[in-house]
């Protein structure tokens, strides 16, 4: 009977081995799972028959006195151990499958980041927000399949106690024709790959299943990396990087860009990498500045064409200048020939250097993204200087003050790469700037982002600009920074109000107050609509600017209004 095991379990097994055309070739030890290339050593005193040093052989059948089978694919025999690159729990005489089944952890979380479960117990329960699942049909080549997410759920009881289990996997599905053991690997890990990106976190598998073309499923095996460690009870629910139901209608999209991406080998799948580094931060940096070289190598090339730049040096316009001016005069027909002669032994063409290939990615980022990120000048130069020196073996030489600015640098490159990886399958500069402005990503933090520019951006604060004195007067009162309160008049202009922000904090200090939704028409006495609740707004003038969260601003009109009706009444 098929189950499914994860592929983090390590198994051990006392096997006999058997070869189609060699018979039998002996028993031993068969040990996968936990990151371990799946093998079987062998007895001493059962050595290996019919086996030579470095023999390879495309399947073996391993059985174990119970008469469980397990099949051992592409297959190597050196120092009396059989090494196997991919092993399958069941009797599967055929390399080639229908279907691949994978699993991944972080996935099925972010699949449910804004599904609840509604209604009372005892009576009714119902998920909040319907399940929208993942479905894309790609053309790589000649070859063509299909991906979508499927929703596995199963409700136990014990005793009092009702336990809901619920994870998503992913159906791969050969539509012409079938899938190789080489997809195992490839198809799983180019998934992971994008999932990784978009949900900011390391994705690795957790279980990995094929289907035969006659219709039978068994789990499968092959080493892949180590699940990062997550403690899901305390993690934050705005965790991950991009909210999936912000990109539910455009799947068929990012999968088809994603596969055609030229970009995708040597820079989306190493990003997606390193959301899983965790050593010495020499390397880390190192490593981010290579992701960030290789991609505006890249970049440069198909904007320019080609890597090289003419090279008309200075030198060469001096030696034109020279000429001119011999004591001996020469004639023009000279000066052009011997200038001809000149550029022929000068270098034409030289290549294009790191900074010039940077800048030039620079000028096709978007210029409020690169506001945001705040990536300077200075940041790149230093992160550069550290990169030539280790590739050279030179001591860093990093200040202590250069040295905590760091982390934030490889923040903000990393920030950096994964917008351009956004853009490049298919996502918006909205995308990536709403993804900031609402998630608790670390990167958004470690990046020390420009917050205010981010907010102007994405229209998630009110700016009010005034004079620099109105500015200073402000910040001398001096104005709370939370809960403040502000009259505005017909032209837009603002004044501070002591009167309402003292009613504001005399209303939160009254214990006798019962608990619940308040108007604020019960707090501060006026009509509704007089007054509006901002989040978070800035006054600022030209030079600087004063922030401010949960601000109350009162309509000058709309008050003086409800004061001449009380009045009259």
């Amino acid at each position: 009977m098929y189950k499914s095991f994860e592929l983090s379990e390590s198994q051990t097994y006392d096997v006999d081995l058997f070869h189609k055309e060699l018979g039998p070739l002996g028993r031993g030890r068969l040990s996968f799972g936990a990151e371990k290339m799946p093998q079987v050593t062998f007895r001493m005193t059962s050595p290996a028959k019919s086996l030579t040093e470095n023999q390879k052989l495309h399947l073996v059948q391993a059985k174990t006195e119970n008469g469980r089978c397990f099949s051992l694919f592409e297959c190597e025999y050196l120092s009396h151990t059989l090494l196997s690159s991919y092993l399958i729990d069941g009797d599967v005489p055929t390399s080639e499958f229908r279907h691949i089944h994978a699993r991944y952890d972080e996935v099925s979380a972010w699949f449910f980041q804004w599904q609840r479960i509604d209604g009372e117990v005892g009576e009714k329960l119902e998920w909040s927000e319907e399940l929208v699942p993942l479905v894309a049909r790609i053309q790589e080549g000649r070859e063509q399949f299909s991906v979508k997410s499927e929703y596995y759920g199963t409700l136990s009881g014990s005793g009092e106690d009702r336990t809901l289990h619920q994870h998503i996997q992913f159906a791969f599905e050969r539509t012409n024709g079938l899938f190789k053991l080489r997809d195992l690997k490839s198809k799983t890990l180019l998934l992971s790959s994008l999932l990784s990106i978009l949900i900011g976190h390391p994705v690795s598998l957790v279980s990995l299943d094929i289907g035969t073309p006659q219709g039978r499923r068994h789990a499968a095996y092959f080493p892949s990396a180590k699940r990062a460690e997550v403690d899901l009870q305390q993690a934050s629910v705005l965790r991950y990087l991009l909210a999936k139901r912000n990109i539910e209608e455009r799947w068929q999209t990012i999968f088809e860009r994603y596969y055609r991406s030229s970009f995708r080998k040597l820079s989306w799948m190493r990003l997606a990498g390193m959301k899983r580094f965790s050593g010495f931060w020499e390397h880390k940096a190192l490593a981010y500045v290579s992701l960030l070289d290789r991609y505006v190598t890249q970049l440069a090339e198909s904007v320019n064409g080609s890597l090289k730049i003419e090279a008309h040096t200075a030198k060469l316009i001096t030696f034109d200048e020279k000429i001119r001016e011999l004591s001996n005069p020469l004639t023009a027909a000279q000066i052009d020939e011997v200038s001809a002669i000149a550029e022929t032994v000068f270098e034409q063409e030289r290549g294009l250097t790191f900074v010039e290939k940077y800048e030039i990615a620079l000028r096709h980022t978007d210029s409020d993204i690169s506001k945001i990120i705040n990536l300077s000048d200075e940041d790149f130069r230093l992160v550069k200087r550290m990169r030539d020196k280790i590739a050279h073996g030179d001591d860093v030489e990093i200040q202590q003050n250069e040295f905590q600015k760091i982390n934030t640098i490889v923040a903000r490159l990393a920030l950096l790469l994964t917008y351009w990886a956004f853009l490049d399958i298919g996502l918006t500069n909205d995308d990536f700037t709403m993804c900031l402005r609402r998630t608790h990503h670390r990167l958004r933090f470690d990046a020390e982002l420009d917050q205010v520019h981010l907010a102007r951006v994405t229209q998630t604060a009110e700016f009010f600009a005034v004079s620099e004195a109105k500015l200073q007067s402000l910040i001398a009162k001096p104005v709370p920074r939370v809960s403040a309160c502000f009259v505005q008049g017909e032209n837009g202009g603002l004044e501070f109000s002591e009167k309402y922000t003292n009613a504001y904090r005399d209303w939160q200090a009254d214990r006798t107050r019962e608990p619940g939704v308040f108007s604020h028409s019960s707090i501060f006495g006026v009509p509704e609509g007089v007054v509006r609740t901002i989040s978070e707004a800035y006054i600022e003038s030209a030079n600087d600017r004063l922030a401010l969260l949960q601000v109350f601003v009162f309509d000058e009109a709309a008050l003086s209004a409800a004061h001449k009706g009380d009045s009259v009444t």
